[in-house]
């Protein structure tokens, strides 16, 4: 059970403030990359330094063709991710090719390898989750009855036992330091980021035979939150009920309504198949709808006896309780993402989840007050060769997050529009 004071409305004003004052004041650890300053010291600027590595000559020569070479003398800060001869020949890029293709193709295969701003194996090596940066490349889309838009697009980087671009492992090779900015030579071309835009989580649930059981647990849970045992909602003009999971799982980051793209839109869900219901003694659907219901759940609202001070109390349904960490998602109370949610499988390889902000699976509801059915321990993150493991107690037994051989071809972890879905064979039951 969950009871939440309500201060006076005259405290309320001092209270928000002091909230916001609050969430300013975060760990080192939890705070987000910031772009490192360039190493001034260095001898040139990324066009000297560029041109003393011959196994980059063909890089070079697309700089040129897309007139991006003056911009690496100039003050501006750029990190480059520079395709070595090999690879670009491999690719069809040889010296003739890179006079002879359209420039505007060429300008998207290599302006997408250029980040604004310098990073640095530091910068690199702190992340604790996978950081999702604008690239240089710049595309025109169709939106129906709406016209065309220019819309960025965007690099996720990681360090980890490898460097992860875009989800895909590259070798790690050292960094070029320039004096306004970093090269990092690579051996392969980065793709572009592997997110289905045309699905969201909710889509893939609905989709999947495997995760029905999930679909309809999620749907009775929903039922019972917007039930009447919730009716007694309001206080002080809050709203004061839980959220519900399928209406997050189907947000989309573009609303057609308002023209806007909201890139907060991120939730990573690790959704239990059938077989995980049924070797936790759930075999359909009537198996959870009586778990569901073997305890009381719904809010209750009191005054105090001069009316100044307001109570709610929630009980969360059991179901609740079992599905309470399967969907992850983190606002602030001003309903943006402090902490975004889209977990890659190299952020759970790299081990710096496990910091009581980014493994903390939170249930909201509007109106600023965050509510979520407390446990005694948060998600652990553990990896074994490669592999990622989960354990939702300390000594619980580690539950295998599979891994995709091919990431163009998901069978277990998917990248959508709204965040990143990884199936998994167990409940984080029973509970501890």
């Amino acid at each position: 059970m969950l009871k939440i004071k309500i201060i006076d409305k005259h405290q309320l004003t001092g209270i928000c403030l002091l909230l916001l004052v609050a969430t300013g004041c975060i760990k080192k650890s939890d705070s987000p990359i910031e772009k490192s300053d360039p190493l001034q010291f260095a001898e040139g600027n990324l066009k000297k330094e560029l041109d003393k590595i011959d196994t980059l000559s063909l890089f070079r020569k697309a700089l040129d063709r897309i007139g991006f070479t003056p911009r690496l003398e100039s003050s501006n800060a750029f990190t480059i991710f520079a395709v070595g001869d090999k690879a670009m020949r491999a690719e069809g890029l040889d010296e003739a090719a890179i006079q002879s293709i359209r420039l505007d193709s060429l300008n998207k295969i290599i302006s997408y390898h250029i980040l604004p701003g310098a990073l640095d194996n530091g910068a690199l090596e702190s992340l604790p989750i996978t950081k999702f940066i604008q690239t240089l490349r710049k595309d025109t889309i169709s939106i129906p009855f709406q016209g065309s838009k220019i819309q960025h697009t965007y690099m996720s980087v990681q360090r980890g036992d490898k460097q992860y671009v875009n989800g895909l492992a590259f070798e790690l090779h050292p960094q070029i330091v320039a004096s306004n900015g970093y090269i990092y030579p690579i051996g392969k071309f980065i793709r572009e980021l592997l997110i289905d835009e045309s699905k969201t989580l909710w889509d893939i649930i609905v989709a999947d035979p495997e995760l029905s059981m999930f679909k309809e647990s999620i749907e009775l849970l929903d039922s019972i939150k917007q039930s009447s045992a919730y009716e007694e909602r309001e206080v002080f003009g809050f709203d004061a009920y839980p959220d519900s999971d399928a209406p997050v799982l189907q947000a989309r980051k573009y609303d057609p309504l308002t023209d806007k793209f909201t890139e907060s839109v991120n939730t990573s869900v690790f959704a239990p198949t059938n077989q995980a219901f049924h070797d936790a003694g759930f075999y359909s659907i009537g198996d959870v709808r009586a778990f569901a219901f073997r305890t009381s759940y719904g809010v209750k609202f009191s005054m105090s006896d001069d009316g100044t001070q307001a109570y709610i109390s929630f009980r969360f349904s059991s179901l609740d309780t079992l599905l309470a960490r399967n969907v992850m998602y983190n606002k602030g109370m001003d309903g943006s993402m402090r902490y975004p949610s889209r977990i890659m499988y190299g952020d759970m390889i790299k081990g710096k989840l496990n910091n009581g902000i980014l493994n903390r699976f939170l249930k909201l509801i509007s109106g600023g007050f965050g509510t979520y059915v407390k446990t005694p321990s948060e998600l652990q993150f553990s990896q074994e060769n490669g592999i990622a493991y989960i354990q939702w107690y300390p000594g619980s037994p580690k539950i295998v997050v599979p891994k995709d051989s091919d990431p163009l071809k998901p069978v277990n972890n998917y990248s959508v529009d709204n965040g990143v879905l990884y199936k998994i064979n167990k409940l984080f039951y029973p509970f501890k």
